[in-house]
């Protein structure tokens, strides 16, 4: 009886491995396939009064041709302008004064860098976009 136990103790140990591996591996090619999002880099800053928060107060995603923007701090309200080889392709005010998600389509826009600046009288911050 006890023979029996370890050797099917033995044999599930043998195959967890394998199958775990094979299962992971399919995963891990599932979200590289699906998710190809970059983050985009932002340079410059926003005097605020107050205690410094230690986190950006923007973040930007770039994912197929998709931007999404995450307002994570209360900056004011910001002007937010994307600007490309045609001159200026976006351009809107984003209060910040509550955190908030703002997505922008790319799609129609030619292949090409790109430069996305937020700015309001407390400072400016941007970065460059490639689609």
């Amino acid at each position: 009886m006890k023979h029996s136990f370890f050797l099917l103790v033995f044999a599930g140990i043998l195959f967890i491995p394998v199958s775990l591996g094979t299962t992971s591996h399919a995963v891990d090619n599932e979200i590289t396939a699906t998710q190809s999002s970059s983050s985009i880099d932002l340079y410059g800053s926003f005097i605020k009064r107050g205690l410094r928060s230690g986190t950006d107060p923007i973040i930007v995603e770039l994912q197929d041709k998709i931007l999404t923007v995450l307002f994570q701090n209360d900056v004011g309200v910001l002007y937010l302008t994307i600007r490309g080889s045609q001159g200026i392709v976006y351009d809107t005010s984003v209060d910040t004064s509550t955190p908030s998600t703002l997505t922008i389509s790319l799609v129609n826009l030619p292949s090409g860098i790109y430069t996305i600046v937020f700015s309001n009288p407390s400072g400016t911050m941007q970065g460059n976009i490639t689609i």
